[in-house]
């Protein structure tokens, strides 16, 4: 196992994939990024975000805690919505930025002043879990979008009223059943007159005076927005024309979408991701104008000024972070590291073969254990046409030697049918699984690393997978920091960067498969 370790091929094949580690620095990465105002730790992932005229950040946490934060990185206030078993399932903000609106998946609606979280109401009297909330443009409604599939509105005209906050009109006075499972999103047109809905693969356009549904969408995910000027619809991937509610054209970006917003002036939109980036795009063309890693994790929400100066983003990995989007749109950063690494026949399921057979090997510690992970590697290996190597019978855990030794022979057999780039993603993910459990600085197996594998991790980022080689820089600066720290960090990058290509493979993937 040492001297496959050592072996020269095997350490190009780890540089490659360490290469990639890099990339997974990426709080570092977006936190030095030239293009960011300010950066707040919210603790808590973020699962929706809301900016008041005045500027001030609006965060709904999923552990049931709202939080408004300045710009100086401090949060004004803390509103908890629930207790330590309760979720945020919506969130929403009045126009004006009086009132604050949230939900929990215990069916509770929480209304609050926001200049004044004291006042406080809550609403428990509700037949089923809100999963989306929207408050009409003059805030005379809230349309609760539920998971059984209908839309509840509550008249939130007397709410607020001369500074006293009273909820006792909360009870819905309405409810339409779209009768297509849960509502994910939900918007108000600018004008009041149409809401629009979003459930699993559909989008709905439904006319508020009537209840009827008048126009309906194909939707790939769960953002909406309307430009203020209601002439456009941003739903799933795709801009819409409002005066037909036809598509202008669609989004060519092949990861989930999981929000979305339009500058003021329906020049640009921006939007995030399930790939941790905010993408900037023209709103008229579809081009793409911009493209920036914003999160270590999902980029759950976006959110923007009202002069459209700075735009907002929120994670899974619980950081908010606002953008200079005039900088960015003058400049115009790309970065795509991985916008090579996909281009090989059955590219993806090779990636997720190493992952399952490598974390499963890993698990074996006797003939008679064999652990789901290789029943996942058998079926996949059956689908590719390829024979996975008989364990022998006296294998025992973890089994980093068995990995070494049989891997090359699963990786010819992929390289004799699908390429050398599917051989090499292979390798490069059981590389990652190995290194990821045992990379150790202090293992003189593994004191080389540094020269002898960074040089050809950096041109295999570049010329292979066409990645930027200054993302191994904080790699190295983790390196040259040594000690029992630096093989922490090394190995949370392993980590990261399983998670970031498995994504943009699987999104490569699913992009082909739809477009067959």
């Amino acid at each position: 196992m040492a001297n496959s370790l050592r072996s020269d091929r095997g350490i190009r094949v780890a540089c490659c994939l360490a290469a990639m580690l890099s990339l997974t620095f990426s709080t570092a990465l977006a936190e030095n990024s030239p293009y960011q105002l300010h950066r707040w730790n919210n603790r808590w992932s973020i699962a929706s975000l809301a900016v008041a005229p005045d500027g001030q950040a609006v965060v709904a946490s999923h552990l049931a805690v709202v939080t408004g934060w300045d710009v100086a990185n401090q949060p004004t206030w803390e509103q908890e919505i629930g207790d330590e078993f309760s979720s945020t399932t919506a969130m929403a903000m009045r126009a004006d930025g009086a009132l604050v609106a949230a939900a929990t998946d215990d069916c509770e609606l929480h209304v609050w002043v926001r200049s004044d979280p004291r006042l406080h109401v809550v609403y428990t009297d509700l037949d089923e879990c809100p999963l989306s909330l929207a408050f009409s443009p003059d805030g005379h409604r809230l349309a609760a979008g539920c998971e059984d599939g209908a839309i509840r509105l509550c008249d939130a005209s007397n709410w607020l009223v001369d500074g006293r906050l009273s909820m006792g009109t909360a009870r819905p006075t309405r409810s339409i059943d779209l009768r297509s499972g849960e509502i994910k999103a939900i918007a108000f047109s600018p004008d009041g007159k149409h809401l629009v809905a979003t459930t699993k693969g559909t989008t709905k356009v439904i006319e508020v005076a009537s209840g009827k549904v008048v126009a309906e969408l194909v939707s790939t995910g769960p953002a909406l927005d309307f430009s203020r000027d209601g002439r456009r619809l941003f739903a799933g991937n795709s801009v819409i024309d409002t005066s037909n509610w036809r598509p202008i054209f669609h989004l060519d970006y092949p990861f989930t979408i999981t929000s979305a917003v339009f500058s003021p002036n329906v020049v640009w939109l921006a939007t995030t991701g399930n790939d941790n980036r905010v993408v900037f795009w023209h709103a008229q063309t579809g081009q793409r104008l911009a493209a920036i890693r914003a999160h270590d994790d999902v980029a759950t929400a976006v959110a923007m000024n009202s002069a459209g100066s700075a735009v907002f983003t929120g994670s899974e990995d619980g950081t908010l972070a606002s953008w200079d989007a005039q900088r960015i749109l003058q400049e115009r950063p790309l970065e795509e590291p991985f916008d090579k690494l996909a281009k090989a026949a059955a590219a993806f399921d090779c990636w997720r073969l190493a992952a399952d057979w490598t974390t499963g090997v890993l698990q074996v510690s006797d003939k008679n254990r064999h652990p789901g992970a290789l029943k996942l590697a058998a079926e996949r290996a059956s689908r590719l046409k390829i024979t996975l190597p008989e364990l022998p019978a006296d294998s025992k855990g973890p089994n980093v030697g068995l990995v070494f030794s049989e891997g090359p022979k699963l990786a010819a057999q992929l390289k004799e049918r699908y390429g050398e780039t599917a051989a090499e993603l292979f390798a490069t993910c059981m590389l990652l699984r190995v290194f990821q459990d045992y990379y150790d600085p202090t293992n003189p197996k593994m004191a080389g690393f540094k020269e002898h594998a960074l040089p050809g991790l950096r041109e295999a980022l570049v010329d292979k997978f066409g990645g930027a080689p200054q993302m191994l820089d904080p790699l190295v600066a983790a390196l040259d920091a040594g000690g029992t720290l630096a093989g922490a960090k090394v190995r949370i990058t392993f980590k990261q960067l399983i998670r970031e290509v498995d994504v943009y493979l699987e999104a490569q993937d699913q992009s082909k498969s739809a477009a067959k």
